[in-house]
């Protein structure tokens, strides 16, 4: 009786063993078809850039306005996620000397992300090599950014029958810190990228950031646990309903928190600080960073925030969510403009308490260049009549901005 007992035992250890090993091996094949995949797509280098040289050269579809070329998926992540494979993509847009700024991102999100890269005359060539660099030459960014791009009517690309956007992956293009908006005599249409970026991410919940932002590595999994929890307890998920990350600016030369704990460290040596404190403390105070440093450390708290003007919180949200307006361009209200929407057409408003976002360097308002009090002066003037036509596009809401 023990001898069969024994040997039942060891059949069920040698099942065990078995199985084992054959999840490892079809594991380590998934693994191998994903590499080989991604090593055909490294492979086929120089018929990508003559499908980008032909997107780029043939007539395509303009945005609302008639002002700008709009080139939607002009290289799609190898990852490309559905509606039920993932539920997050982080929307954001730049020109093409800040698209660097990817490599950090993407080693903190390994997610999808929606880039809208803009363009003009001269830079196109140099726009479509480093996209091409950094899509090719880093395997975060292949496997998870899909990036677009747009350009003004006026400013074409050059109609030259060269097309040199060769590239050696041991040689990164050059970067500057230049600010999107300080491009000589062309306007930066942030709000069209946006929508661009929006339009064509492929979740049910998207997060708009600036792309020199980083977000805490537990933002996924809080996030899911949110939407877990709105299951579990079987209340139907608000589609108005804005999950506020609160953010942050970090002194030059010092690496990114990892989690709360190291953020409230550095807060305190005042290496890190709130958003936009010094440049425009109005803009985020109302996310109420006190509390959120008060609160508990729980991947599923959050406590509500009410909307006061002039507040643009960066918030995880359906994708369903209000439009930007594209008539913001340059600097001052084309976030805002968005956020006094949504506060309009009935969101409301959460603050995580468990995940952030950083600013890599402080915002110092001695730094913004020169013609930012003009395009304000501009844009407020544009923001009171968007402000007006919201009342007559919301008349039963008794909200106002």
């Amino acid at each position: 009786m023990k001898l069969c007992r024994k040997f039942k035992l060891w059949k069920l250890i040698l099942l065990l063993v078995f199985v084992v090993i054959f999840l490892q091996i079809f594991h380590m094949s998934l693994l191998s078809k994903l590499e080989s995949k991604e090593t055909e797509d490294f492979s086929q280098i120089n018929k990508v850039l003559l499908e980008i040289e032909s997107k780029v050269r043939k007539p395509h579809r303009l945005d609302k306005s008639g002002t700008y070329n709009v080139i939607p998926n002009v290289i799609q992540a190898s990852r490309r996620p559905t509606m039920n494979s993932e539920n997050l993509t982080i929307i954001t847009q730049c020109t093409s000397n800040h698209l660097h700024h990817l490599v950090e991102l993407t080693e903190f999100f390994q997610g999808p992300i929606s880039v809208a890269v803009f363009t003009y005359v001269n830079d196109v060539q140099n726009a479509v090599r480093s996209i091409a660099y950094y899509h090719f030459c880093n395997k975060f960014i292949r496997r998870f950014v899909t990036f677009h791009m747009v350009y003004p009517t006026d400013t074409p690309p050059i109609n030259s029958p060269s097309w040199d956007v060769t590239f050696d992956c041991d040689t990164p293009p050059t970067n500057t810190d230049s600010a999107n908006y300080a491009i000589e005599g062309i306007e930066y249409p942030h709000n069209l990228l946006r929508n661009l970026a929006l339009k064509y991410s492929r979740t049910s919940h998207i997060l708009v950031i600036d792309i020199d932002m980083i977000p805490s590595p537990n933002l996924k999994e809080v996030f899911m646990k949110n939407q877990k929890n709105y299951f579990l307890k079987k209340t139907t998920f608000i589609s108005r309903s804005a999950h506020v990350v609160p953010a942050f600016e970090l002194k030059n030369g010092y690496d990114v928190p990892k989690n709360r704990m190291e953020l409230i460290d550095l807060w305190e040596k005042n290496i890190i600080r709130p958003f936009y404190e010094e440049a425009c403390w109005k803009c985020q105070k109302y996310t109420d960073y006190d509390k959120w440093r008060a609160s508990e450390s729980e991947l599923t708290s959050a406590y509500h925030a009410d909307f006061h003007d002039p507040w643009e919180p960066f918030y995880i949200a359906a994708k369903s969510v209000p439009q930007y307006d594209e008539r913001f361009k340059q600097y001052g209200f084309n976030r805002i403009s968005q956020i006094c929407e949504m506060h309009i057409a009935g969101y409301q408003f959460s603050v995580l308490t468990d995940v952030f976002l950083v600013h890599k360097g402080f915002k110092h308002t001695q730094e913004f260049h020169k013609t930012k009090n003009d395009e304000l002066d501009k844009n407020r003037i544009l923001f009171r009549k968007f402000k007006n036509e919201l009342k007559a596009k919301y008349q039963e809401s008794v909200r106002r901005c």
